[in-house]
């Protein structure tokens, strides 16, 4: 036993000894405020190695790399670091990374060998965009606990919320630069005297900047990182209305295959909770204190289908007491499919999810399902509408892999999508490692490789609606880009000069960068090697 220990404390002083012997390397330099240059103290500095991960918003973690802290002068300092390749990533609350906006500044790659001293490295960043102003109401009192919310003007979701003050002040901070639209709710009564139980009570409306019901009216603010931008604006009061209305008689008696509860949401992206209610016995229904603005109603059954208006849309506009809608189900369809290989090879499709994507928004969720050990799947309760088919794989090394084709009673549906109703609809995937790709290095007016930069590749025209071929990513630490798994066809590529884009599918982007961007065609399994230039005066 003594002897054991002695080897091990032996072996042990070895390794300490080999590691001591080899020098470690140190990583120094300074992050300063755009514009200006001047230095910024307390920004916590990560040093990521590239083979890691680190989760998208989360804190930074020490174990995900070695973080450092600057100081009055901007400088910050790492020591023993280990030979390999970093990525810095910056944080600071208020505060937003510039990225390379120069050839001065240095690439966030940082290559790194034993015993090596990376110093002289400069970093920017710059303060968020904030929205702020004062909310108000109709006669110019201040509104306070209003909640207050900026929407980018193209795409999805909530950029940011900010909440009134005690004198009616709002600040959205932390904002990108970008358009956004603003709007503000407030549930509470014009009157102290409300009568909760009256449903044409007057109401504080979801207003949008700079003071409308309609968001088709709704004016645009445009935020540059570091500034601030004022929208104050008054909120509009309405009355409340009811939306009442009858399920198709056909399926009401017996009632199997009703909804018991039917739902009323806005489509204009306002904050708001969804409305509510039952279905009565004999197949009416009401949605009291309803605002005004457009509304998606639909109910489902717990076998699938889906209840909606008969008026050939899915939006109802409430500007006043909606009587006599009726809803007629609409039965929900399944998705059957199988896979297979265009050279017939064995494959292990149980690596495979299939997706439906709807060219419109549903209630519900997703629709997917992982496929099968022998290529098929099975997609149930699938409401009426228009689809593409999504693949996601759980390895990379599928990512030279292409649906080849996608076919529905004989036609190829993969760019064009299909329609799903009542039913089961049958579609067939070939699936093929020979995917195309497009390889290229992101070169400036001198030749030099640029790092760090977003590229990105957009399909044809007459593709766009199929967003599963759209790609994007950033230049590695050689300035390199691959896109890989692409479909044949014609493809347009460009880099973006510190533009951080909200959604790459949406058509006023692609119009920005059109006459710019370099055109590919690509030919089944062809892999092209191309240079790509870049500008660093180019406009974002």
């Amino acid at each position: 036993m003594r002897r054991a220990l002695l080897l091990w404390l032996v072996a042990g002083s070895l390794l300490s000894a080999q590691q001591a012997s080899t020098p470690s390397a140190t990583v120094s330099g300074q992050v300063v405020q755009e514009p200006g240059g001047t230095p910024i103290a307390k920004v916590t500095v990560l040093l990521a190695p590239t083979n890691g991960e680190i989760a998208p918003g989360s804190r930074f973690v020490e174990r995900l790399g070695k973080t450092a802290v600057t100081d009055s002068e901007g400088r910050f300092h790492f020591t023993s670091v280990p030979a390999g390749e970093f990525r810095v990533f910056l944080q600071k609350n208020g505060f937003l990374s510039a990225g390379r906006k120069s050839q001065q500044d240095s690439p966030t790659y940082v290559t790194v060998s034993a015993g090596q001293s990376v110093d002289g490295l400069l970093f920017r960043v710059l303060p968020a965009g904030v929205i702020r102003g004062k909310i108000v109401d109709e006669d110019g009192s201040a509104l306070p606990g209003v909640q207050v919310s900026a929407l980018p003007a193209s795409g999805h979701g909530v950029a940011g919320t900010g909440v009134t003050n005690d004198v009616g002040e709002y600040r959205i901070p932390a904002l990108t630069a970008g358009s956004y639209v603003i709007v503000a709710r407030d549930d509470r009564a014009v009157s102290d005297q409300h009568d909760a139980e009256d449903p044409s009570s007057a109401l504080y409306a979801p207003t949008f900047f700079p003071g409308t019901m309609d968001r088709g009216q709704a004016a645009t603010v445009e935020v540059k990182a570091g500034e601030e931008m004022d929208a104050g604006f008054a909120l509009s009061t309405s009355r409340t209305f009811t939306v009442h209305g009858q399920v198709s008689t056909i399926a009401t008696s017996p009632r199997t295959g009703v909804p018991e509860t039917l739902w009323l949401q806005r489509t204009d992206g306002a904050p708001g909770r969804v409305l509510e209610t039952a279905l009565q016995p004999d197949g009416s229904f009401a949605f009291d204190g309803v605002l005004p603005g457009p509304y998606r109603i639909e109910g489902r059954t717990e076998n699938g289908e889906w209840w909606k208006p008969v008026s050939g849309t899915d939006v109802v506009e409430v500007s006043s007491d909606v009587e006599g809608l009726r809803l007629a189900p609409q039965p929900a369809g399944e998705v059957q499919g199988q896979f297979r290989m265009d050279n017939d090879k064995p494959f292990r499709w149980s690596q495979l999810t299939v997706a439906l994507e709807g060219e419109d928004v549903q209630l519900g969720g997703a629709l997917s399902a992982q496929v099968n050990r022998d290529g098929s799947f099975r997609i149930q309760n699938v409401p009426a509408g228009n689809y593409h088919v999504v693949v996601t794989a759980d390895s990379n090394n599928l990512r030279d892999y292409i649906m080849k084709e996608i076919n529905m009673n004989g036609k190829d549906v993969g760019d064009s999508g299909f329609a799903v109703g009542p039913g089961v609809s049958t579609i067939d995937i070939v699936a093929s490692a020979n995917g195309s790709a497009i390889l290229g290095t992101l070169v400036d007016h001198e030749n030099k490789t640029v790092t760090d930069m977003q590229v990105v590749c957009i399909p044809d025209e007459a593709r766009r609606k199929r967003h599963d071929v759209y790609q994007q990513e950033r230049t590695n630490s050689r300035g390199q880009f691959s896109f890989l798994g692409l479909n044949p066809g014609e493809y347009l590529i460009f880099a973006l000069n510190g533009e951080d884009p909200a959604e790459i599918t949406d058509p006023d982007f692609i119009r920005q960068h059109e006459a710019t961007a370099q055109k590919i065609h690509l030919d089944e399994g062809e892999r092209k090697t191309v240079t790509l230039d870049f500008s660093w005066n180019a406009e974002p």
